[in-house]
């Protein structure tokens, strides 16, 4: 006896106008917004503000038509970096804006590797 399991999965399609960045302050206000959409208990804006403020904190945001929809927060300690939070904004999951956004993460963090 055999079993064939289907399992429905949205198709990834990258949205046209996408890029990545580093965080900036008024990206928080479109932070919060995703966090409280996409979890039920999302951090506060004191815990985002502590972990962005982090002299050893590493925040990415990824755009789509120039706006906030995802964000990745870490902290770097001396040989290996944790990553706190990653969120995509609820409408635009599942079309590889997270990928992209680790992607540049990874990016980041190898050109601080090596520059050190």
């Amino acid at each position: 006896m055999s079993w064939v399991i289907f399992i429905k999965t949205k198709p990834i399609i990258k949205p046209i106008n996408t890029s990545c960045r580093t965080y900036q302050n008024q990206d928080l206000k479109a932070i919060l917004a995703i966090e409280n959409l996409a979890y039920d208990f999302p951090w506060s804006q004191e815990k985002i503000t502590n972990s962005t403020d982090n002299t050893n904190a590493l925040a990415n945001v990824v755009l789509v038509d120039d706006q906030v929809v995802g964000y990745l927060l870490a902290l770097t300690c001396v040989d290996f970096v944790d990553i706190l939070n990653i969120c995509i904004h609820p409408k635009h999951q599942h079309q590889g804006l997270g990928r992209q956004l680790f992607n540049h993460f990874k990016h980041a963090i190898n050109n601080t590797a090596t520059k050190s």
